[in-house]
């Protein structure tokens, strides 16, 4: 997820100039803690904070900076559900914003293969062996 945001394909590069730069510094820190989830254990007040700086955010903006903002609170709302990380939902907002404010088809469909791929090889990996704990969201953030 942190790589559909920040890469030199994702969201932040491919609205460039289009997002304010308290979105970008805001999508940059979602990034960020979506990383450190993938090592690491981030603490539900991490993404609390940040759920509160979206909020504010929210009350003003583009409707780029909405819809760039409304991936960052799924994001939130997912690192605060460290049980069961589904980010179907958020992959789904991300490509919609590309589709919607700026990216070129190559760029969509990039990311379509590249879900679509990881998707499979985490179907592979189900039937090898089963995910022992959280392994299993550790690596669906990791992308």
């Amino acid at each position: 997820m942190a790589d559909l945001i920040d890469s030199d394909r994702g969201l932040l590069a491919e609205l460039d100039g289009a997002v304010s730069i308290a979105v970008v510094d805001t999508l940059t820190a979602t990034a960020e803690l979506c990383r450190q989830s993938a090592t690491e254990r981030v603490f539900a007040s991490d993404w609390m904070l940040l759920r509160r700086a979206l909020a504010w955010l929210g009350r003003t903006g583009s409707e780029v900076d909405h819809a760039l903002l409304a991936v960052a609170d799924e994001l939130t709302l997912i690192g605060l559900d460290a049980a069961e990380q589904d980010f179907s939902v958020a992959t789904w907002l991300c490509v919609d914003v590309l589709d919607r404010f700026a990216a070129a088809d190559e760029t969509i469909g990039y990311w379509v293969r590249r879900v679509c791929d990881h998707e499979s090889n985490r179907s592979e990996q189900r039937i090898d062996s089963e995910p022992i704990g959280s392994e299993d969201a550790e690596l669906t953030v990791a992308v």
